[in-house]
C-alpha cells in the first residue's frame, strides 16, 4: 500500500517557491541597448526625401530591437522564439558571408546585416535595376514579419 504525503501549507509554500527560484534561473539573458552581445542580426530599410530610416536588431535569444534615425533611440520592441531567432541566425550565416556582401542602395534601400565575433557582412539594395537573389529577400521577408509593423497589416 502507498502512504499519503501530507503536506502543511508552508511545506507546499517551500516546495513552490523552491520550484518558481529554479524555474526563473533557466530564463536566458535579457540585454539592454546599454549590454548587447556581439551576435546581432540587422535588418531594415530608409532613404526616400527625408532619408530616414528604420533598424532593426535581432538576438539569438529573441529579443528584438528598434532603432528610427530621427529620434535615433533605441528601443526594445516585440520579442520571438528563441528557437526561430536562432533559425533565422542559422539561414543568414549560410547567406551572409564576405563574398555575398553587396552595396547597392537606391532612392529607397533595405538592408540585412549580421555581425558575430568580429565579422560584419551587410547586403544593401533598393538600386533601380538591381534584384536581390530569392533566398535573400525570403530572410528579410520573414524577419519583418517579426516588426509590430506587420502585426498591424
Amino acid at each position: 500500500m502507498m502512504k499519503r504525503l501530507k503536506m502543511n501549507a508552508g511545506s507546499a509554500l517551500a516546495v513552490f517557491l523552491l520550484f518558481s527560484v529554479m524555474f526563473s534561473a533557466c530564463k536566458g539573458t535579457q540585454y539592454t541597448p546599454a549590454n548587447l552581445p556581439e551576435k546581432q542580426l540587422l535588418f531594415g530599410e530608409g532613404g526616400g526625401f527625408t532619408g530616414d530610416f528604420t533598424e532593426y536588431l535581432l538576438l539569438e535569444n529573441g529579443q528584438l530591437f528598434v532603432q528610427k534615425r530621427f529620434n535615433g533611440e533605441q528601443m526594445e520592441i516585440a520579442s520571438t522564439k528563441k528557437s526561430k531567432a536562432k533559425a533565422m541566425f542559422k539561414q543568414a550565416a549560410a547567406l551572409l558571408t564576405d563574398s555575398a556582401a553587396i552595396n547597392y542602395p537606391g532612392n529607397m534601400y533595405y538592408f540585412l546585416q549580421l555581425k558575430d565575433n568580429g565579422s560584419d557582412v551587410r547586403l544593401t539594395w533598393g538600386a533601380p535595376g538591381y534584384e536581390v537573389n530569392e533566398p535573400v529577400k525570403l530572410l528579410y521577408d520573414q524577419l519583418k514579419t517579426l516588426t509590430p509593423a506587420a502585426e498591424s497589416k
